[in-house]
């Protein structure tokens, strides 16, 4: 018997698992705390959160002889424990930054977009560790060459591959990529593709990679604007368009072989 067994988003729900990120935080400052009753040390830290004391007191005292905590730990209550932690002016409370927004989802939504937050908290870690005006100069350049999609969607398609009328989308296939990714995928030891300062342009064959290359130089050249790399790339019947811009020193490297 051939079957296909989709499980969605809502399965451990409706079976009652406790898979949610609430019930992992719950889970979670219960161990924590039991842990942190054996504690010797005035701090302890899990990569998750750093749980330091302020004051002579000893985790075991703080944990087990507050009236109120105990309270906490007979109900099992993660949300109790965490609210007490950190209102405790005996204990300094931090989270690392994920974590913290876990918390904070949680707290404001009820749930967790984690990819949105992980996005969200990645840039702003870009933007707050990079040098500004080199980040600034770099956006501002790629701004102005994705104006260019506009242009590129009304490329013609050749009609035995589809509709030469209708808009076709522009599709990057690579952007950025890790230094492993870049070997895996075959890429040059010094991509520009490493720092984020190339994309990779699917093509639907030889003729509207010449088309975008044509829109892509026209713009560069009426407006005076630099390019580091526009390299036409095939492997097989796949076609793309290798383009980059970095913030400076830009070669305009052009390449085409149709051979």
């Amino acid at each position: 018997m051939n079957r296909l067994v989709l499980i969605g988003n809502g399965f451990d729900c409706a079976h009652d698992l406790k898979t949610r990120y609430e019930d992992f935080l719950n889970w979670y400052w219960w161990q924590k705390l039991r842990i942190a009753a054996t504690e010797r040390d005035e701090e302890y830290n899990d990569l998750l959160c750093r749980m330091t004391i302020l004051t002579e007191d000893s985790w075991f005292s703080i944990v087990l002889y507050d009236y109120t905590l105990k309270g906490y730990l007979q109900d099992g209550d993660g949300k109790a424990i965490y609210n007490y932690l950190k209102n405790n002016k005996k204990v300094k409370l931090e989270l690392s930054p994920l974590f913290e927004r876990i918390h904070n989802s949680i707290e404001t939504k009820g749930w967790v977009d984690i990819e949105n937050d992980y996005y969200e908290l990645l840039k702003n870690y870009v933007l707050k560790h990079s040098h500004e005006p080199l980040v600034d100069d770099l956006t501002s350049r790629w701004d102005r060459y994705l104006g260019m999609t506009a242009a590129m969607t009304q490329v013609p398609v050749p009609t035995a591959i589809g509709d030469a009328t209708r808009e076709i989308p522009v599709v990057i296939t690579s952007g950025y990529r890790s230094e492993e990714v870049n070997r895996l995928c075959g890429g040059a030891k010094g991509s520009n593709h490493l720092t984020g300062c190339a994309v990779d342009i699917r093509c639907a064959g030889p003729e509207q990679m010449i088309r975008y290359a044509c829109i892509l130089l026209d713009m560069a050249d009426e407006n005076g604007w630099e390019l580091d790399e526009l390299i036409q790339e095939k492997r097989g019947t796949t076609y793309w368009l290798h383009f980059a811009v970095r913030p400076s020193n830009n070669r305009r490297k052009i390449l085409f072989d149709m051979r």
